[in-house]
């Protein structure tokens, strides 16, 4: 599986993950500052599973399946 954290996933978590041997990407290293829209696009565009704790960001992907 591939991930992609939202800016608000903490980044030790993103390293015990990489550490154990995901894929994992931190939007704030690669698109920092990204709009809710942007990081889904991201993940669709990449087949990427987001991580985040924000729950707009999951209702706005359930909104675009």
């Amino acid at each position: 599986m591939k991930f992609l954290a939202d800016e608000n996933f903490p980044i030790p978590s993103v390293l015990v993950l990489r550490e154990a041997g995901h894929d994992i990407q931190h939007i704030g290293g690669i698109a920092g500052g990204s709009s809710d829209e942007d990081v889904v696009s991201r993940a669709n565009e990449n087949d990427r599973i987001i991580l985040t704790f924000d729950s707009d960001l999951g209702t706005l992907a359930m909104a675009r399946n």
